[in-house]
């Protein structure tokens, strides 16, 4: 075996083979090996005899090791053989006890997510496990449950904040708390480590509701972006717009699920937050774009309204949103302030304020789970307000198409 001794300089001169692999060793430490594969990889390894038994364990990488960690990993492992201890038997004993123990992981994956799953809404879950999974499981996944720390928790919001996302980061800890708090109900935790860990968003409560809503010169720019941005993301913006709905609401639609001819898009309750059935009434502008969107004689009524593969609902709202934004401050001259697809929403229920639709009709064309009238009057009305509801979206869409100079229409007028 070709032997000298390890520098980072003679590491990196080494020549790759043509073929296979080279081990080399280190005249300094004897047992420690550098594996160069023709590959171009190269793996710092330490290899003894412990017992009379030949043991060889992995250091790491060059990539991700330096040469002074080897050394120092190298060195451990045989002062620990020549005191007779295996360091790789108790590697993969330690490696089997993490299997056996209950991980963050398998009890999240195993037995919470499929309790929670039937208890929440599917979008409500589907979201909570997203965050979670992309969160949380790669930093705390192989904890023991049991060995999890406040510290380590306090490590994944502190991450998340660091990214500049301090709300999102107040919601992941309140599903860490909750999955923790169910844990101490199944008797799997004496006590919830993330009890006490201080609210990562520093706005206070009062701050965190947003009041952002487009006004009508945003209005204006927002129909005329969509329309240059095209595709199926333009239409898609516009009708979150004149609908007021949400994203989901929308994205996952189907064509069965309207009548154009009655003009009207009944969304099923199993896809509502609510629950319940939801009619909204299609405005002349709204109906213009679904029929652009496919022929009638090509609409499958299994088929999603808005898709690029034809099998998932369309997903990639944060590009098209942001293309519509800088399209509106090329078009102004100026930067239109960042909004989100549910200020749309809410640029809805401001607007048709505005123009004098009552606040129970906005609450239904919107339909919220709670209801603005209160009392023996809530319990009593069960009336939907259908024609009003109808006068209203058209009310809207008039509005929204007034502020658009006719050649910016785009033909939906």
């Amino acid at each position: 075996m070709p032997t000298f001794r390890f520098t980072q300089v003679a590491i990196d001169k080494l020549k790759l083979p043509v073929t296979g692999r080279v081990d080399y060793s280190n005249a300094a430490i004897p047992g420690m090996q550098l594996r160069v594969s023709a590959s171009g990889k190269k793996v710092y390894r330490v290899k003894t005899r412990i017992n009379g038994e030949q043991q060889a364990m992995t250091l790491g990488s060059t990539a991700v090791l330096t040469l002074a960690e080897a050394n120092k990993r190298a060195k451990e492992f045989l002062a620990a053989a020549s005191a007779g201890i295996n360091p790789v038997a108790e590697r993969r004993r330690k490696e089997a006890e993490v299997v056996a123990a209950d991980t963050v992981e398998r009890v999240m994956t195993d037995r919470y997510f499929p309790v929670m799953a039937r208890k929440m809404r599917p979008r409500t879950f589907k979201e909570r496990q997203r965050a979670i999974r992309y969160n949380v499981l790669p930093k705390l996944g192989a904890v023991p449950i049991d060995k999890l720390t406040r510290g380590q928790i306090r490590g994944v919001i502190h991450e998340i904040c660091a990214r500049g996302h301090e709300p999102h980061a107040t919601h992941v800890l309140q599903y860490i708390h909750a999955f923790l708090s169910w844990c101490c109900k199944e008797d799997l935790l004496a006590v919830n480590p993330a009890t006490g860990i201080p609210d990562p968003d520093s706005r206070r409560k009062e701050d965190r509701e947003r009041d952002r809503w487009l006004d009508d010169e945003e209005i204006a720019l927002f129909w005329v972006a969509c329309n240059r941005v095209g595709g199926i993301s333009g239409p898609f913006f516009q009708l979150l717009l004149l609908f007021g709905c949400r994203r989901s609401e929308l994205g996952e639609a189907v064509w069965r699920e309207f009548d154009l001819e009655a003009r009207r898009w009944v969304l099923p309750g199993r896809r509502s937050k609510n629950g319940n059935d939801h009619i909204t009434h299609l405005s002349d502008p709204a109906l213009a774009i679904l029929r652009a969107l496919q022929p009638s004689n090509e609409r499958n009524p299994a088929s999603l309204l808005f898709s690029t593969t034809g099998r998932t609902p369309f997903s990639n709202f944060n590009r098209p949103m942001a293309r519509i934004i800088a399209e509106m401050s090329a078009k102004a001259g100026r930067e239109i302030a960042h909004f989100t697809r549910h200020d749309l929403r809410r640029t809805l229920a401001s607007g048709m304020a505005e123009l004098g639709v009552s606040e129970h009709v906005v609450d239904r064309c919107l339909n919220h789970s709670s209801r603005k009238i209160s009392g023996t009057a809530r319990i009593y009305n069960r009336s939907e307000y259908l024609p009003a509801r109808r006068a209203a979206l058209d009310l809207w869409a008039k509005h929204v198409i007034g502020l658009v100079k006719p050649k910016e229409v785009g033909g939906f007028a």
